[in-house]
């Protein structure tokens, strides 16, 4: 998953690069959209899509991280103390 996102961005980062490198330094919108018209508007509309949908899993990934955390360390400490009061209870099967 991780190398799937990274190549998300990577994509993303060719379309804007292109779209930078092709761009006219006047700074004039007309000429722009008579350029590149519909394609850049959806070329720069998906990239700001992505971004924001990196963000969001980002997010969303770290908070699962956290709670998967939590979760294993609680279950350590309740299989520890499990363990421990078990250690104290004598062995039914051992020879006395």
């Amino acid at each position: 998953m991780k190398g799937f996102a990274m190549l998300e961005n990577i994509v993303s980062a060719l379309l804007l690069g292109a779209f930078v490198a092709v761009a006219p330094i006047d700074g004039d919108i007309v000429p722009s959209w008579a350029q590149y018209g519909l394609a850049g508007l959806v070329v720069g509309c998906m990239i700001w899509r992505d971004v924001k949908r990196e963000e969001r899993m980002s997010e969303q990934i770290q908070k699962m991280n956290e709670k998967m955390i939590e979760m294993q360390t609680t279950t350590i400490k309740e299989n520890t103390s499990a363990l421990n009061e078990l250690k104290s209870r004598p062995c039914l099967f051992s020879k006395k």
